[in-house]
């Protein structure tokens, strides 16, 4: 996983996976080649503006937001998920603990919009629940 990672080398891993180049990637998410060549090298001055994380990481599937703000070691406490309750980095050290295939499945649950996303996390949700040894049946 990234877990260890820089602001820029989850750059260059997530971009490298989605198999772009610098410039293909520069274009699509309207940054000079050169501003992105500067964050992969870790060559920060200031953290880039909000617009432009939010286009990098919906250009790239395995990146999020709090990953890149993790790298760059901001207080991340007060985020919440999507349900409100608040984030949690030691989620990360699970996510490291993860197989690759079950990677594979949150990359893939990732793509979805964010519908689908919320549908199957409630089936999930439900089925855990009815596999309890105690939950009524």
């Amino acid at each position: 996983m990234l877990s260890g990672l820089t602001y820029g080398k989850r750059i260059t891993k997530a971009r490298m996976d989605a198999k772009l180049t610098q410039a293909e990637l520069a274009d699509d998410i309207q940054v000079k080649r050169e501003t992105l060549s500067r964050w992969e090298r870790d060559m920060l001055k200031i953290t880039p503006p909000a617009e432009e994380m939010h286009r990098l990481v919906a250009r790239l599937p395995d990146l999020t937001e709090v990953e890149l703000l993790y790298s760059l070691h901001y207080n991340l406490s007060g985020l919440t998920d999507a349900e409100g309750r608040p984030l949690t980095l030691d989620g990360r050290q699970a996510l490291d603990a993860l197989s690759d295939q079950e990677l594979d499945v949150i990359r893939n649950l990732r793509r979805l919009p964010p519908i689908h996303r919320r549908v199957i996390q409630a089936q999930i949700r439900a089925t855990a629940a009815e596999l309890q040894p105690d939950s009524p049946r």
